[in-house]
């Protein structure tokens, strides 16, 4: 699992309430995928080695997917 950290509050291990950004901490390179809770794609984005920032003031409040393609692990994000 890649830690994702930084303005937010994890709630449990499938959960996380959003604020503004998220921040990755990745070993290696991946590609994250953002849905909305219907499923709709918001954003496909490349994951550097090392930390990477994805802002998440475009967002309306809300529930989301984030998925890690290459991991195939999916979280659920509140946006408040």
């Amino acid at each position: 699992m890649k830690p994702i950290r930084k303005n937010l509050i994890q709630e449990s291990t499938d959960k996380i309430v959003l604020q503004h950004h998220i921040s990755i901490q990745s070993p290696e390179k991946d590609f994250l995928t953002l849905k909305s809770i219907e499923g709709k794609v918001i954003g496909t984005y490349s994951i550097d080695k090392g930390t990477t920032e994805i802002s998440t003031t475009y967002l309306s409040n809300g529930v989301y997917t984030l998925t890690f393609v290459n991991q195939n692990q999916t979280f659920k994000l509140i946006k408040q």
